[in-house]
């Protein structure tokens, strides 16, 4: 999720900032018409020979990449229409110049530079609108990362730190012989199976655990009892090999044996 919005994000900076490329362009050259309107203006009055290159370099400029990219869909339609409209009253402008009327092109010079300079204060409010929505899907993009890196750590710390840690403090607890440790087993991933298997271990580990004490337990009693069976036999045997035996020792050595 977090890779998709930060590629979104990307993806999204990149294209507005390439557009804006675009409308840099079509602002210098819609900058330089201006200028060629005028030059335009004073080759009809003064009759120059090079008019008919200077109405070249002006289609050039009319029409190259930057200027016709305001023609693409993701463009506003009123920049698109306003572009039509220029390039349309250009081919009336051009065939009155080529005309023999082409004296009162220099009147119909502001008008047209009007236009110009129209178009261009749309496209460059056109660029400033799209770099403002960039810097806010930016702005948000880098909000919904941070977020997602906060839940993403959050996750880790509680389904995975934490369970890690309770597995560790519970090998300590198994060393120390505490097998009554439990871990939790309600964790929905690999860290849940293990604490159950782990839970089944130590259960295993106490109940051997407590036979093993049972059975030293018996056996201990049973060298403790055979240990008094050879105390009395040892302390009988004492009393039979000594020089004359009395009635009293005798009965000592019947109540010592063992029953």
């Amino acid at each position: 999720m977090m890779v998709l919005v930060a590629v979104t994000t990307i993806t999204i900076a990149v294209a507005t900032v390439y557009s804006s490329f675009d409308d840099a362009e079509a602002v210098n050259v819609s900058g330089s018409m201006r200028m060629q309107s005028y030059r335009l203006a004073f080759d009809v009055v003064t009759d120059s020979d090079e008019l008919a290159r200077h109405i070249t370099e002006f289609e050039g400029s009319l029409f190259s990449p930057s200027m016709r990219s305001q023609l693409h869909w993701t463009v506003p339609t009123e920049i698109r229409k306003d572009y039509q409209d220029l390039t349309a009253r250009w081919i009336e402008i051009k065939s009155l110049m080529l005309g023999e009327e082409r004296q009162s092109y220099a009147h119909l010079v502001p008008e047209f530079v009007s236009r110009i300079d129209k178009f261009v204060f749309k496209i460059q409010q056109h660029s400033e609108r799209k770099l403002l929505k960039m810097v806010v899907i930016s702005v948000f993009g880098i909000t919904c990362i941070v977020l997602l890196s906060l839940v993403i750590m959050r996750f880790v710390r509680v389904k995975v730190i934490q369970p890690l840690e309770a597995m560790a403090q519970a090998s300590r607890e198994v060393e120390a012989n505490n097998f009554n440790v439990k871990l939790n087993e309600s964790v929905e991933n690999e860290l849940g199976e293990v604490a159950a298997t782990f839970n089944g271990m130590t259960n295993n580990l106490k109940n051997q655990y407590a036979r093993l004490e049972t059975a030293v337990k018996n056996k201990t009693e049973e060298l403790y009892k055979a240990n008094s069976s050879l105390q009395v036999l040892y302390e009988s045997s004492q009393e039979l090999t000594a020089s004359r035996l009395s009635t009293e020792q005798f009965k000592n050595i019947i109540a010592n044996l063992p029953r």
